[in-house]
This record gives structure tokens, C-alpha cells and sequence, in this order.
């Protein structure tokens, strides 16, 4: 039986959706039963009040009240009902869905790094009506439940590596203060890219980092072959402490930017050609140990005339700018630096800067972490790092020799 109403009178009535305010809400609310009293009447078979009772297995029986949300505020219906129960308005699945459209749309906005002001506004422009704060705060707390979901899932126990790095977020407590959002992201053995994690604590430190590697290790992950960060003081302990066996990778790109920032302009060509003297690539021939002396002779020719150089290469951490020596050269410019976590950070840069600041912590973690988990579902993430297709077998080996050497430890 064709319905009683048609398409372009359910867009109508969405249309009224978005555009109503409180003076209308009873002529809506009298639309909206009309509609679903013609609907309860093509579905069993008679109109009201003109029943056949001995040809009718079902009939109506009564209303109940439901709750309607429009932009600008929430009415009352009277939902008809039938005695077996089956009978559902398709005019409420009308407004479910495009309330969830709505919703949705709103929060690719908040997203995107919009205030609840610019969506306010975007959507007064665009739907005639306004989407309340309190729209917009109901929405973030329905994903901060699929983002504690999405931080607490079990990892995957073999890893080839893990990059982390810290994000310095504007947080406000009575002040706004910048504070760290440290990120994890890796490769497993299966050669596909995930990010593990997000952790905030107000200070980047020995403590902020620990809490992040321990997280890691008690959600499941037992073997990486090497960490790479951006050499922070204490770092290698930390990881050591939770994964003996891993080694670690001091980001050489970073600490390069920094001594070239240590001299002047006119002796930065030079110190930058030294430089790439020390921190050799793809040569198989070239070793730690080689990398050690190197780097020593450029220290003490620097050293004398910018005293700093000297301080930024503490003896006792010289090792773990030359890791990647003992890899396969195809995948050394991979792991002598952290490029791969800092162009996801300066995507969530990009989105944060538009904020500006965030009125709390969790506030800015919903925003990260919807930017990180979009970027796992949409983009290369979910492909396999090919460059790395032809090394799998030595770098399964490498693991397992790694697993083999806690054994017998």
C-alpha cells in the first residue's frame, strides 16, 4: 500500500527540523502524529475508528510520548501504538537520521580544530538554526567513551620499532600553560604502521615517559627492536628498564638542527658538511664504533671555538646516535630520525593552532586523538611499508635472535 504521505513532504518536515523554535513546536509536534497516524493505518490495513474485527489480527492501542530534539530545543510526540508491538514511524527514523547527520557533521567540524562558536555559527548560516555548546559538549563526551575504548585496546606483542615523541599543547588550568601530549606510533612485524598512544602529563620528564613506555608494555607489547625519540635525558634508561633487549636511536636530524643553531651563519656550511662525515648512511661497512671516533674528532675541532658543542654530546649517550649502524642500510634513513612521527604531529599541529587553547586536558586529548584515529582509518597507515618488504626476513630475524637472548638471560 503506498504511503499516504510523500518524499518531498519528509524533507519538509526535516526542513521544519532544523528551522524550528519553541513557538512552533505544538503545530510540528500535531504534524509529525498526523503523519504517523496515516503510517500506523496503511500498516494495518484500516483506518481509525472503521475496523472489522474478524478479518484484524492486530489494532491499535494507545500512544506513548517521545521526546523529539530539534537544533534549538526538544518537543513532545505522541507515538501511536499497536497491540503486537511491530509498528515503527518511519518519520522517526527521518529525524534519528538526520539528527545523527547533524551530529556527525558537527563533530568533523569540532574535529577540524572549530570552536563550539564557529560551528554555532556555521551552522546558524547553513541550517537557520544553532548548534547549542551543550550540543557539542554531549557529542565529545559520547566519543571521549570510544577514545578511552580506542587508548586502552590490547597491542600486538612483536614490534620492529616505536617512534614517541611529545606534543607541547596550550592547556588551561586558572592560566594557560603549554603542557606534553606524548605519542606513540610503530611498525609491527606484519609491516603495517599503528599508533599506540596518546598520554598527557603537564611536564615533559623522566616520569611523563615512563608512564608511556609502561603503558606499552602492559597492554601487551613483549618485543621491539628498536626505539627512536628525540634523545630526551633519561629516555634510555626508562626503556631499558621495560624492554632490556630493545635498542635505542637518538633522532641524529634533531640533534643536527641544534648544533647547527649553536653556531654562526658563516661557519654553518662547514659544521653541516662534518656533520654528515660522522653520521654515515648506508655504508655497510660503517660501524658504532667508527661513528664514535668520528664524532669525537668533531667535537674537539669544534669544540674550541663554540664551547656548547662540547656539552651536547654527553659521552655516556654517544652510542645511541649510531644504532641504526647496525641495521640494514635500506632502512637506516628510516631509523636515524623521527621524520615519520613528526609529520603525523604536524598534521595535529596544523588542527590544534586553530584552537588556539583548550579549556582542559581532556578537551585536547578528544581532539588529538580523533585526529590520530582518523588518520589511521584514512590514510597509509593502514597500507604495509613496502620499502621494507625485502628486509621482512632479516628483520624477523633480528627479533627472533632478541627473544632467543631474553631466553637465556
Amino acid at each position: 500500500m503506498k504511503r499516504d504521505y510523500t518524499k518531498n513532504l519528509d524533507n519538509a518536515i526535516i526542513d521544519c527540523i532544523a528551522n524550528t523554535d519553541k513557538a512552533l513546536n505544538d503545530i510540528i509536534s500535531h504534524v509529525f502524529e498526523l503523519i504517523m497516524s496515516a503510517e500506523q493505518s496503511e500498516y494495518l490495513g484500516y483506518v481509525h475508528g472503521k475496523r472489522d474485527d474478524k478479518n484484524v489480527d492486530n489494532k491499535r492501542n494507545g500512544f506513548y510520548k517521545k521526546a523529539v530534539q530539534s537544533l534549538n530545543s526538544t518537543f513532545s510526540i505522541n507515538v501511536p501504538r499497536d497491540r503486537l508491538g511491530n509498528f515503527k514511524p518511519g518519520i522517526l527514523e527521518l529525524i534519528k537520521d538526520k539528527r545523527a547527520d547533524l551530529d556527525a557533521l558537527a563533530f568533523q567540524l569540532y574535529m577540524k580544530g572549530l570552536t563550539t562558536r564557529d560551528i554555532e555559527d556555521i551552522f546558524d548560516d547553513h541550517f537557520g538554526g544553532k548548534y547549542s555548546k551543550s550540543g557539542i559538549s554531549r557529542i565529545a563526551t559520547e566519543f571521549t567513551d570510544t577514545r578511552d575504548k580506542w587508548l586502552a585496546r590490547p597491542l600486538n606483542s612483536d614490534w620492529y620499532a616505536i617512534y614517541i615523541d611529545a606534543l607541547q599543547v596550550n592547556i588551561k588550568r586558572d592560566t594557560v600553560e603549554k603542557e606534553a601530549f606524548y605519542i606513540a606510533i610503530g611498525i609491527r612485524n606484519d609491516l603495517t604502521r599503528d599508533v599506540l598512544g596518546v598520554w598527557n602529563n603537564p611536564t615533559e620528564n623522566k616520569e611523563g615517559w615512563e608512564e608511556v613506555v609502561k603503558d606499552i608494555k602492559q597492554r601487551g607489547v613483549t618485543n621491539v627492536l628498536y626505539f627512536a625519540a628525540d634523545g630526551f635525558q633519561g629516555l634510555p634508561t626508562t626503556i631499558n628498564k621495560y624492554f632490556p633487549k630493545a635498542d635505542f636511536q637518538s633522532c641524529v636530524v634533531h640533534k643536527k638542527r641544534n648544533v647547527l643553531s649553536k653556531v654562526r651563519a658563516s661557519d654553518k656550511t662547514d659544521v653541516a658538511a662534518d656533520l654528515n662525515k660522522v653520521f654515515v648512511l648506508e655504508d655497510p661497512s660503517f660501524t658504532s664504533a667508527e661513528g664514535k671516533n668520528r664524532l669525537s674528532e668533531f667535537i674537539n675541532v669544534w669544540g674550541k671555538k663554540y664551547k656548547s658543542i662540547k656539552n651536547m654530546f654527553p659521552e655516556n649517550e654517544q652510542h645511541h646516535y649510531f644504532t641504526y649502524s647496525k641495521y640494514p642500510v635500506k632502512m637506516q634513513r628510516m631509523i636515524y630520525t623521527t621524520n615519520c612521527i613528526e609529520s603525523l604531529n604536524k598534521k595535529i599541529r596544523r588542527t590544534i593552532k586553530i584552537r588556539g587553547s583548550f579549556q582542559n586536558e581532556d578537551s585536547a586529548m578528544n581532539l588529538i586523538c580523533a585526529c590520530l584515529i582518523e588518520h589511521c582509518e584514512y590514510n597509509l597507515y593502514k597500507y604495509k611499508v613496502t620499502s621494507l618488504i625485502d628486509i621482512k626476513y632479516e628483520l624477523d630475524r633480528m627479533l627472533e635472535n632478541q627473544k632467543v637472548s631474553k631466553i637465556e638471560i
